[in-house]
């Protein structure tokens, strides 16, 4: 898969997006994929993050929607489809976290079960 394929194919508005940062794992819908020049923009309609200890949890993170919530260079990072439809992006070694776009309806976090939304 490319990235224009990935931008062209609407099932990912609506989506989520998975993403692994400083040992954290954060969670989110889909609003927008664009590409601006050699860079894919992810914009959220909203960001979760998994708090874990007394239990799993969810936990709304305060984040402006006019602000993309992941940014890929075109010429470093590459989209890899997954068995189950959604995309790994991948990056060189030891550049980036595992990041996943899942299209609509696979891996869905609903939003009722997110703290602060």
């Amino acid at each position: 898969m490319t990235w224009d394929e990935v931008i062209n194919d609407k099932q990912w508005v609506g989506g989520d997006f998975e993403t692994h940062r400083q040992g954290q794992v954060f969670r989110g819908r889909i609003r927008q994929v664009v590409l601006e020049g050699p860079v894919v923009r992810v914009y959220a309609c909203w960001v979760a993050r998994l708090s874990i200890g007394r239990g799993r949890r969810w936990k709304s993170i305060n984040w402006s929607t006019d602000q993309p919530y992941a940014e890929y260079l075109t010429d470093l990072f590459t989209p890899e489809v997954k068995e189950d439809g959604s995309v790994k992006v991948v990056g060189p070694d030891g550049l980036g976290a595992p990041e996943i776009l899942f299209p609509k309806g696979v891996s869905h976090l609903d939003p009722k079960f997110v703290k602060g939304l």
